[in-house]
């Protein structure tokens, strides 16, 4: 948010949020997880609102999961994934594949 703010140029950033490999006890683990990702893409925004028409946050994972879960209660890799996007300028309330 501060190099935002700046208004040094940036064009591209990256931030690494880790923890979603959850191959057990997924139902307990991810709502703790997703809250994080919430209050943490929450503040940015907030932080940012004066260029929220100039950034679009894009969430993503590098690999899918599988829809059915393992005996261990998680999720094994797989082809699903799902990308998360949020800006200004973003025409949201639909799913598009």
């Amino acid at each position: 948010a501060q190099l935002i703010k700046m208004e040094a140029g940036l064009r591209v950033a990256t931030v690494d949020f880790g923890g979603w490999d959850m191959h057990e006890n997924q139902s307990w683990l991810f709502p703790v997880q997703i809250e994080g990702l919430s209050q943490s893409l929450m503040a940015f925004y907030n932080d940012i609102q004066a260029y929220h028409n100039r950034v679009t946050i894009v969430v993503m994972s590098e690999f899918g999961r599988r829809l059915k879960a393992n005996k261990s209660h998680g999720t094994d890799h797989g082809y699903g994934n799902a990308l998360l996007v949020l800006g200004g300028k973003v025409k949201g309330g639909a799913m598009y594949g």
